[in-house]
């Protein structure tokens, strides 16, 4: 695996989380990438990120919300087999969260020491607003549908893609809270 420079570039989707240490992050990853200390930046308190590419070509970001020892992945890969083997942890492991589906993250929830609002706790992911963006065939990009709850994007998601079309949808997390 080769290390990236940050901030990312898009195209890049939130896969869930997996509750883990520092120390065990660490172990796996080595020393992080970036290290934001000003909570003011970050979901409350210090993350650490480290950023790679990996050999299968998946590009992979992790980031630990230090204080809940919960760590965010995000890949643009929808495939997550590679995310058991680089964290050194079990697709069955009871420590994943991971989603359904991908969830698409916006440019600005990518750059160290910006990602409230791009993880938070994962236990809880249902609790965010979700919105349906769909890309035609043209590559433009409309919003379907906003203000769901991650149950009701998922399911109205499923009926989209049933329908056969061409176009890709997938699942953009809003900016508010309902808990």
């Amino acid at each position: 695996m080769r290390p990236l420079e940050l901030p990312l570039k898009p195209p890049f989707y939130e896969m869930g989380g997996l509750r883990v240490t520092r120390a065990e992050l660490r172990a796996a990853l080595g020393l992080p990438h970036h290290v934001e200390q000003d909570s003011t930046r970050t979901a409350g308190g210090e993350e650490e990120t480290w950023a790679f590419a990996l050999r299968t070509g998946p590009r992979v970001a992790v980031v630990l919300k230090v204080p809940y020892n919960t760590a965010v992945i995000y890949s643009d890969s929808p495939d997550k087999g590679p995310l058991y083997d680089l964290l050194k942890t079990p697709a069955g492991d009871e420590r994943w969260a991971l989603h359904p589906a991908p969830v698409f993250v916006p440019r600005s929830q990518l750059e160290p020491g910006l990602s409230q609002g791009a993880g938070g706790a994962v236990t809880v992911p249902a609790k965010w607003h979700w919105g349906i963006w769909r890309q035609d065939d043209n590559g433009n990009r409309f919003e379907v549908a906003s203000g769901l709850s991650r149950e009701d994007a998922d399911k109205m998601l499923k009926e989209f893609e049933e329908r056969g079309h061409k176009q890709a949808y997938w699942l953009q997390r809003e900016g508010s809270w309902s808990g």
